[in-house]
């Protein structure tokens, strides 16, 4: 009966671990820091506005994505 307790444990332990990994990820300073400098990189004054400018580098990234999607897909 023990160790079926001690397995049971563990077994939360470790849904416990993911979720905390999973948080960790979603709210990761490296990828704000990384977001910020690419914001500030590749956004200029004279390209119209913000909100544009990052809509594109946001579909850049969706497109560069999906294809690295499919090659990980393909083999």
């Amino acid at each position: 009966m023990r160790a079926c307790c001690e397995g049971f444990r563990a077994a939360w332990a470790l849904r416990a671990l993911h979720w905390g990994a999973a948080a960790f990820q979603w709210i990761n300073p490296k990828s704000c820091l990384v977001s910020a400098s690419a914001a500030g990189t590749f956004l200029s004054a004279d390209g119209g506005s913000a909100i544009v400018q990052s809509a594109v580098l946001g579909g850049l990234f969706i497109v560069g994505a999906l294809l690295a999607l499919s090659i990980v897909l393909i083999g």
